[in-house]
């Protein structure tokens, strides 16, 4: 379990530095801080926490439309994002999120206030997620710059690992 767990710390952390750093993510001017977060939280409590989403680019603004999904990590380590509420360990229903949407000039940025609120009584005790996504649709251009009528969807996320307390480490060690 705890090798899990420092894999999965260590798969967030290179995930994180790749939704940064991505090419893609440069390409149309845009970013989450912080990309991963985790907190300890415990049955009943209230947190916050506060995430920027930022336009890098110099000239184009950029609309973003804020939503919650799901994450885990396949056993290559590669985000898997699904609906919330669909995974067996999904904290998305504990989350409300303002604002919905940001509008973003060039150069300027934005703070989504993110509210967890864990439920009293919680069945599985352990660790919980969920990832605030940012989305935004963008026109490609075709090789002379034009817009060529086709659009594409982009999306970063911020994830969030919460640990329920107390809780207990049961490490195994595996081949």
């Amino acid at each position: 379990m705890y090798r899990q767990i420092a894999l999965l710390g260590l798969s967030a952390a290179a995930l994180s530095a790749a939704i940064w750093h991505a090419p893609i993510a440069k390409a149309f001017g845009v970013g989450v801080q912080p990309s991963t977060v985790e907190m300890t939280i415990k049955p009943g409590d209230r947190q916050r926490q506060v995430v920027t989403v930022g336009n890098v680019h110099k000239t184009k603004t950029i609309s973003l439309t804020m939503a919650l999904a799901d994450w885990t990590l396949d056993e290559n380590g590669k985000l898997i994002l699904d609906a919330p509420g669909d995974t067996e360990r999904s904290a998305a229903e504990w989350v409300r999120f303002s604002p919905a949407s940001v509008t973003l000039k060039p150069e300027t940025s934005q703070d989504v206030t993110v509210e967890i609120s864990a439920p009293y009584k919680i069945e599985d005790k352990g660790d919980h997620r969920f990832a605030l996504l940012a989305t935004t649709m963008l026109p490609e251009l075709d090789d002379r710059g034009e817009v060529s009528g086709v659009w594409n969807r982009y999306q970063l996320a911020s994830l969030f690992y919460l640990t329920l307390t107390p809780s207990k480490s049961l490490p195994e060690v595996t081949s």
